[in-house]
């Protein structure tokens, strides 16, 4: 299935500490891959912002980004984003990144749970992954709670590692009081979910969420979707994003939407 207009919402550059290219070449890629608008989204964990640069990275993003916007300018639409992670471990570094400057479109997130590092770094053999997810959604539903976001991203994201790489399989099932809380407020908040289509190019082989749980978003009232392929290099622009689009349709989305000066534009979903 082919779709003629091309939104990639999740994107980091070097600007981001896992990041491995400029803004420039994703852009470069993206043009040639027939995306029509990128947005950059790099990464600011809110949890160790002073401590790890974050602040100085974000202005380093900030300027590149502009700098893509006049060089692309008439030949692809380059969005100003961050993803914002763990914006509840520490509410002072939140403010202050909030307050830096302007953006298109903040991402909000949980990578790691208070006090532990980053989901891809711990040993399922030696953690329970059952407590270990289970926690990871209180700290979404905080997340989702605060609200300072545009669209809520990887839902699911500690099984790209638990189920994935580790091979362990959850029973979501035992989870669907919470992952409802959360998939409940974030549309009564009128916040989008984001598809997000990395899991395809990784061991886990499928989307962020799956298809199972967009199909829930949409039937308790979630009105607006995101689609990004979270690439950290060029090569990875655009990867999957027509099969985010096809889980939408499927799901019953008649559009997806970008944002731009923290408004959604809607793009009908049109194969």
């Amino acid at each position: 299935m082919s779709f003629n207009f091309l939104i990639d919402s999740h994107t980091h550059s070097i600007s981001s500490p896992d990041g491995e290219e400029s803004v420039l070449n994703l852009c470069q890629s993206a043009l040639e891959k027939g995306i029509r608008v990128l947005t950059i989204t790099d990464h600011c964990e809110l949890d160790v912002y002073a401590e790890q640069g974050f602040e100085e990275a974000a202005w380093c993003s900030r300027r590149d980004i502009l700098d893509a916007q006049w060089a692309f300018k008439g030949k692809l639409e380059v969005l100003l984003g961050s993803e914002f992670g763990q914006p509840c471990h520490n509410p002072a570094y939140t403010k202050e990144a909030e307050s830096l400057y302007k953006r298109d479109f903040i991402l909000g997130s949980v990578h790691n749970l208070k006090d532990k590092r980053d989901f891809y770094y711990l040993d399922y053999t030696q953690e329970n992954p059952e407590e270990i997810f289970g926690l990871y959604l209180d700290e979404l539903l905080e997340t989702v709670e605060w609200g300072g976001f545009d669209s809520l991203a990887h839902l699911t994201y500690p099984l790209r590692y638990i189920t994935g790489r580790a091979k362990i399989a959850l029973d979501l099932n035992k989870f669907y009081d919470k992952i409802d809380t959360i998939l409940r407020l974030l549309a009564e908040k009128d916040k989008a979910l984001e598809i997000n289509t990395s899991g395809l190019r990784q061991p886990i082989g499928t989307l962020l969420p799956e298809e199972a749980l967009v199909r829930r978003f949409r039937s308790l009232g979630g009105k607006l979707i995101t689609v990004g392929s979270d690439a950290h290099r060029s090569s990875d622009i655009g990867f999957g994003i027509e099969a985010g689009l096809e889980c939408a349709k499927n799901c019953g989305f008649k559009s997806v939407v970008y944002f731009k000066n923290r408004q959604a534009e809607e793009v009908l979903i049109n194969a």
